[in-house]
């Protein structure tokens, strides 16, 4: 009896501690995020299909979260209860709908089903081949021109390249795709936010800010651009 009583209490504890394990594993409000499993709130969101998700609490008034339940914005099918996450007008609307016809096509790991990364394809292959929508399906991994995450890799969204950023668009009407770059580095164009769902110059590196380019061209006049901005050191900006 005694025995059990040792067996159960032991059990217990280690539930406890595999349960502040997962816990602590789980990302705080602000921070950046894809999924609202990753999320100790349950909520990651996403205020404009321009801007990355973080972790937010699911009370905020005009709050959506990239959730289970149909309507809600999804990344891949295995997030919803229905088993389907479909791309709306775009791929970067996504919604969680019910999977009522086998011949619709979800954001899912098979061959030719719609997909954003190649990581989501059990081929391992990502890629717009003009197909139905013009909206990306996993393919046999054959011609290497698929969506990963390190540099000079295509891309479909930010926060999926290992630099965050997907410079582009390489247009194709609904859908737009790009390829992962590095971030800025000194004395080069940036953006402070992407232009559409992708960056058309990348954010500066750590340490740099993006600022108004005031230099100046051979003439001594200062390049008349307002939307120009390059990466400065934080002592040199705004001079």
């Amino acid at each position: 009896m005694a025995q059990h009583r040792i067996m159960t209490i032991l059990l217990f504890v280690c539930l406890s501690l595999c349960f502040e394990v997962a816990q602590s594993k789980l990302k705080k409000d602000g921070d950046p995020c894809i999924y609202s499993a990753d999320c100790g709130s349950r909520c990651c969101h996403r205020d404009s299909p321009k801007g990355s998700g973080k972790c937010v609490q699911k009370s905020m008034r005009g709050v959506r979260c990239y959730g289970p339940n149909y309507g809600d914005p999804c990344f891949r099918s295995h997030q919803c209860n229905s088993g389907c996450c479909y791309p709306g007008s775009s791929v970067y609307k996504a919604f969680c709908v019910p999977k009522y016809d086998k011949t619709r096509k979800c954001l899912g790991p098979n061959f030719e089903d719609f997909c954003y990364s190649s990581d989501q394809c059990h081929s391992g292959c990502c890629f717009n081949k003009f197909t139905v929508r013009n909206v990306p399906v996993c393919l046999t991994k054959s011609g290497g021109e698929c969506f990963g995450a390190d540099d000079g890799d295509y891309c479909a969204l930010n926060t999926l390249c290992k630099s965050g950023c997907c410079r582009g668009p390489i247009s194709y009407l609904i859908y737009k795709t790009g390829k992962c770059y590095p971030k800025a580095a000194e004395n080069e164009e940036c953006n402070l936010e992407p232009i559409g769902e992708l960056y058309y110059y990348c954010p500066c590196e750590s340490g740099l800010v993006c600022e108004k380019d005031t230099s100046r061209n051979m003439t001594n006049q200062i390049i008349n651009d307002p939307s120009r901005r390059i990466c400065k050191k934080p002592n040199t900006a705004n001079n």
